[in-house]
């Protein structure tokens, strides 16, 4: 899940300051010639005569979001608008409690297709837009529960264009309550989008979808939005959800996806060839749970990305365990993808990294971004088998999550120990020790034989990473084999330097899948098939289906 950033809280300005929440009116227009958007935000000025503004900043690793903001003005006698030493803010110095109207440009400040992870920044076309708060609104500075009134006024945007966001998705205007947080923490959509609303328990669905070549129905993708929503909600016992808001805007090029939770949101971007299946079931049912884990629940000791073992990995092992008792996963397919994230955690070059440089390196590269999820799942795994254990079956995971809700809504702040403790309430142990060693240290965690039931047998299998085993960028691009690495797999099956390459199948990362290079020599084409594997191997516990 992209999560926000934290404001910056260094002005006079706080919106506590008014007694009551500061109400925001943001107007908008659009130029579909130049692809711009005209923004202006009506306010009240604090009390003081001094107000601070929050410019974009960073998200989801995405710097400088303030660059997409031009010719930022003030109206207001007398006001004044200036920098200070930080370049995403401003001040304002202005008679006490003076009403002011900052008038501001938002033009995309970033060139060439729509692909990964270009989708963080704004997207601004002449066709549509897409933006999150984070790079779409200016605000005064304050903390992130702030409340505020807002006021959005859509009349001017183009007639014929659908609007919708985290907020609403019906009229030309909205007015409501959101804590600066969820103000930023949302997505907002605007163009040639086809919008679809449904009802699940009494409370309003609605789903944006743009673009004309997907190879699904519309119908389908609203229908699996439905589905999941209910399911999880139905697991949580908790319709308290007032709406819910899904978006989809097609990526450029082939092979690729990428889902993120939002404020009452879920904002989807997919290459046109993808199809409505199990990775796109688990991807909605992965960032929906964040409603719950990793939104409301969560463990606030250290930095946000220390805790990623828990708000992805715990999230990653429900959203399957969860597909599968709905009936969307096969058994066997639910055994297959435990096996296929235990491999991907044992075989992590960073799996036995310290909690503090997981946290610290997140960012970095994409070992460091995979490992929270594995390392968590494996964990989540281990703690379910340990309070069924513990508890003679009588309580599972399921219950500490729901306990650690209670907690949430009582007003109580959650950290390792607050989890620590309801473990042992249901099972008896105190975990000290292991969430020590596993999660601080980062020793290898264990997975126990019966973790997956008695329908399955646990065996250890030697693994290793994936490899294709030559360049494959390489030969990509000029379609003749080159840098067949000695000793590998590829080679083994028959691979060689010079040969010409006249096609290829192959499913990145994943080890379970045969390569197939298809190459012709002599005249013949014939097809080299092998498992594109490293030839370093370890030992992996894994389960398979027992027959009788």
């Amino acid at each position: 899940m992209a999560r926000s950033l934290l404001l910056l809280c260094c002005s006079i300005f706080t919106l506590s300051a008014f007694g009551q929440a500061t109400k925001l009116a943001y107007a908008f227009s659009y130029d579909t010639t130049t692809a711009e958007m005209q923004v202006t935000m009506t306010f009240k000025g604090s009390k003081t005569g001094k107000t601070y503004l929050r410019l974009p900043q960073e998200w989801a690793g995405q710097e400088g979001l303030m660059n997409a903001v031009t010719s930022m003005s003030i109206a207001g006698k007398g006001a004044v608008m200036s920098t200070t030493g930080d370049s995403t803010q401003r001040l304002i110095t202005h008679k006490p409690g003076q009403k002011l109207v900052l008038s501001y440009i938002l033009k995309q400040d970033w060139e060439g297709g729509l692909t990964y992870p270009k989708n963080f920044r704004a997207v601004i076309r002449k066709e549509f837009f897409q933006f999150t708060g984070y790079s779409l609104f200016i605000h005064p500075d304050g903390d992130d529960k702030d409340q505020v009134e807002l006021h959005f006024d859509w009349s001017k945007m183009p007639e014929n264009w659908s609007i919708a966001n985290s907020f609403h998705a019906k009229g030309k205007t909205y007015d409501g309550k959101a804590s600066l947080y969820q103000l930023n923490d949302a997505v907002y959509t605007g163009g040639d989008f086809r919008s679809y609303s449904t009802v699940i328990s009494g409370k309003p669905v609605y789903v944006s979808i743009r673009g004309n070549e997907w190879k699904f129905a519309d119908s389908t993708l609203v229908n699996s939005v439905n589905r999941i929503l209910t399911i999880e909600r139905t697991f949580w016992n908790d319709f308290s959800e007032p709406y819910y808001f899904v978006s989809l805007i097609p990526y450029d090029g082939r092979g690729s996806y990428n889902g993120t939770a939002l404020h009452q949101a879920f904002m989807l971007a997919m290459t046109t060839e993808m199809e409505v299946g199990n990775s796109l079931y688990a991807l909605l049912t992965h960032e929906y749970f964040h409603r719950w884990v990793g939104n409301m629940i969560m463990l606030k000791e250290g930095p946000e990305a220390e805790n990623y073992w828990f708000s992805e990995g715990f999230t990653e092992y429900y959203t399957y365990r969860l597909l599968y008792k709905a009936g969307i996963l096969t058994f066997d397919e639910y055994i297959a993808m435990t096996n296929d994230i235990i491999a991907a955690y044992y075989l992590s070059s960073v799996r036995n990294e310290e909690k503090a440089v997981l946290g610290k390196n997140y960012w970095e590269t994409q070992p460091f971004q995979q490992i929270p999820y594995k390392k968590g799942f494996t964990y989540a795994l281990l703690i379910d088998q340990l309070v069924k254990s513990g508890s003679e079956n009588k309580y599972s995971l399921d219950d500490v999550l729901f306990t650690l809700k209670k907690e949430v809504e009582s007003g109580k702040v959650l950290t390792d120990s607050t989890f620590i403790a309801v473990v042992k309430q249901y099972s008896g142990m105190d975990i000290s020790a292991i969430h020590e060693q596993y999660i601080n240290k980062g020793e290898t965690i264990p997975v126990f034989p019966e973790s997956m039931g008695e329908q399955v047998i646990a065996f250890t299998n030697q693994l290793g990473v994936y490899e294709l085993g030559f360049n494959f960028s390489k030969s990509r691009e000029s379609m003749i084999v080159t840098e067949v690495k000695a000793g590998s797999e590829a080679e083994k099956a028959g691979l060689r330097d010079g040969q010409v390459m006249k096609g290829f199948s192959v499913n990145y990362n994943d080890t379970s899948v045969p390569a197939e290079i298809i190459i012709e020599e002599n005249g013949v084409q014939k097809v080299i098939t092998y498992i594109p594997m490293s030839m370093d191997r370890i030992d992996v516990p894994q389960f398979e289906t027992f027959t009788h």
